[in-house]
C-alpha cells in the first residue's frame, strides 16, 4: 500500500501544480488489498507479533518476489511466496476474521 499511496500523492501534487483536478487513484488488485488488510489486522490486534512477522517476511521471501509484491506488480507465485514466509496461524486467523466480517456484512439479515 505504501508505494501506491506515494504514487497517488505525487500524482495529486503534479495535477494541482498544473492547475488540474487530481484523477482518482487506480484500483489496486483485490488480492493485494486483502493481503494488506490481513497484515494490518495482525499488526493492530497483535502488535507484539510485528518483529517476528517482518523478520519472517524479509528473511523468508525471495527479494525479487517481495519487491514485486510491495510495489503492486506481484505475480501469482509472488503472493504464494509472501504468504509462505509469514507465520501461518496468526495470518490464517486474521484472514478468516476478515473473510467472516465481509460475509456477515453482505448477509441480508445483517444488511436489512
Amino acid at each position: 500500500a505504501f508505494t501506491a499511496i506515494q504514487a497517488q500523492c505525487e500524482a495529486i501534487v503534479a495535477a494541482l501544480a498544473a492547475g488540474r483536478l487530481p484523477a482518482p487513484a487506480r484500483r489496486r488488485p483485490a488480492l493485494t488489498r486483502f493481503m494488506d488488510r490481513v497484515m494490518l489486522d495482525l499488526l493492530e490486534r497483535q502488535p507484539a507479533l510485528a518483529p517476528r512477522l517482518f523478520t519472517a517476511l524479509f528473511a523468508g521471501c525471495p527479494p525479487r518476489r517481495l519487491v514485486r509484491f510491495l510495489t503492486d506488480q506481484a505475480r501469482p507465485a509472488d503472493f504464494v511466496a509472501v504468504a509462505a514466509a509469514i507465520p501461518f496461524w496468526p495470518t490464517m486467523g486474521a484472514a478468516a476474521r476478515l473473510a467472516r466480517r465481509k460475509v456477515e456484512w453482505r448477509h441480508p439479515a445483517v444488511a436489512g
